[in-house]
């Protein structure tokens, strides 16, 4: 009697035991859930007040520097492209919102970065509160300007907030050429070189497409150069073609009005608003065996194979791709 005593005792301990335990866990387990909650929470309250704050600040830094920009628009147009001098002549107009009496408008500009060097130009007046000025810039430079307000024994201000820019080097040089894709594939026996490519030309011949070099390379030794300008083919992306074909597709216009007579129609003219923009096609087949015998090429070892075009405009621009 006394055994079977101890025996209930034994197992009563052991199922108190495990109830301690069990609910000790939970509540530890419930203690870590609702701290993690609550750190959560913390930080979701940080990050909204962190949002707020930045969004408010740039608000209110957005509405001042509208006050204080006194320019309501600025533009410009070329005039003329020199490409043997490599100038632009363009035709700049700015918009002021107001202009003190018998103050004068300055351009004061320098290259991106060199504003050290800078130059200035008066701005003479054309319509209402319009000021302009035609100059000529380099073509392979970028540029920044301001536009300042002098009066005579009233000193000068500054009208714009934030510096323009005139992006004469990415315009023409940086984006003329894209590399939009290239590729390659092999097997035992050839590699093929794929790309595809587009010129810019603006309408300007010596912008246009010169001649394309193919060089390859081995284990990053140089081993052959190819010209494949007559392997290449073209496609034009011409945005006024497109808007004429749909024109005519879609009845808008006559089917007997050429291509000329739209332009005048719609006010074509402005050749900022026509892309001359070619796309090119080049796949290129190297054969193991045919072309570079001495180099016993499979396709395990054609991995140390590749390729770069060198694509040359007429004026001389180059571009690697």
């Amino acid at each position: 009697m006394k055994e079977d005593k101890q025996t209930i005792l034994i197992v009563l301990l052991v199922i108190n035991a495990v109830l301690i335990l069990y609910f000790g866990t939970t509540f530890n387990r419930n203690q870590k859930s609702n701290h993690s909650m609550l750190i959560s929470q913390i930080n979701n309250i940080n990050n909204t007040v962190s949002y707020l704050d930045s969004s408010i600040t740039q608000r209110i830094q957005n509405m001042l520097d509208a006050k204080e920009n006194m320019i309501a628009s600025a533009d410009y147009e070329y005039v003329n492209i020199d490409t043997a001098n490599n100038k632009a002549s363009i035709d700049l107009t700015v918009q002021l919102k107001a202009v003190s009496a018998d103050s004068k408008i300055y351009l004061a500009y320098s290259e991106i970065d060199k504003s050290s060097h800078v130059q200035e130009i008066e701005l003479a007046k054309k319509e209402g509160l319009s000021f302009g000025a035609k100059f000529e810039l380099d073509l392979d430079k970028n540029y920044q300007y301001d536009v300042i307000e002098r009066v005579d024994g009233a000193g000068e201000a500054l009208l714009n907030n934030n510096q323009q820019n005139i992006f004469l080097y990415d315009r023409f040089y940086r984006m003329r050429v894209l590399m939009d894709s290239s590729g390659s594939g092999r097997n035992n026996q050839q590699i093929n070189f794929d790309y595809i490519f587009s010129v810019d030309d603006f309408g300007i011949d010596d912008f246009g497409l010169e001649h394309v070099m193919l060089e390859v390379f081995s284990a990053g030794r140089l081993i052959d150069q190819i010209d494949v300008t007559d392997k290449l083919e073209s496609r034009v992306h011409n945005n006024l073609k497109e808007h004429y074909n749909m024109a005519v597709a879609s009845g808008q216009i006559d089917t007997q009005m050429v291509i000329e007579e739209f332009i005048e129609h719609m006010e074509y003219a402005d050749e900022e608003k026509i892309n001359h923009r070619t796309y090119y096609f080049l796949t290129h087949t190297i054969d193991y065996d045919t072309d570079y015998p001495e180099l016993e090429l499979n396709n395990q070892k054609a991995e140390n194979l590749y390729a770069n075009l060198i694509i040359t405009c007429k004026d001389g621009y180059e571009s690697e791709g």
